[in-house]
């Protein structure tokens, strides 16, 4: 699905089995985006009510960044100047964990949580904008995004990097 950067997005009210409070969890997403990196990829949670209620896989000038609402936390990774088909994964393990960003299945960055601990609201669902569809519009192409309501390990990572690999022919390294 091509996004432009301007106002096109999806919205999922209330999606069921949707993370929530401070529970670990994983984003995939298998994106091509246009230069200069901009918006959110997905968005989930709800940051309408303060602070740390939503967590993110975004775009912000050169870097993907997968962290939650209000900057305390999060990783990031600055990719090649080039624009190609990337797998991003961003993994968060609960409370007093990590916040990994990996892509193309190699593990680019990796921060401690510093509290207050993100504690996601599980209202809304939003692919392409941030959750208040007001800004952060994404620029490129998202052809799949997966979301899982545990920490994926290592060897899960590697299997659903080989997935996504074979099925939109993404060379790995």
């Amino acid at each position: 699905m091509l996004f432009n950067g301007a106002a096109n997005h999806f919205q999922v009210i209330g999606p069921t089995g949707q993370p929530t409070g401070d529970a670990p969890v994983t984003v995939a997403a298998v994106v091509w985006p246009v230069l200069p990196l901009t918006g959110k990829v997905v968005h989930f949670g709800s940051n309408l009510g303060g602070t740390d209620e939503s967590a993110f896989l975004s775009a912000n000038g050169s870097n993907w960044t997968f962290g939650s609402f209000g900057g305390n936390s999060g990783s990031s990774f600055t990719p090649p100047g080039d624009t190609v088909w990337a797998i991003l994964t961003g993994v968060y393990n609960g409370p007093a964990g990590t916040w990994r960003i990996y892509v193309n299945g190699v593990l680019e960055d990796g921060k401690a949580e510093v509290p207050p601990y993100p504690n996601y609201a599980a209202d809304r669902l939003v692919i392409g904008a941030d959750n208040a569809l007001a800004s952060e519009y994404f620029s490129g192409n998202i052809a799949e995004i997966v979301l899982y309501d545990h920490a994926l390990s290592g060897p899960q990572i590697d299997a659903l990097n080989a997935y996504f690999s074979a099925k939109y022919a993404i060379p790995l390294p």
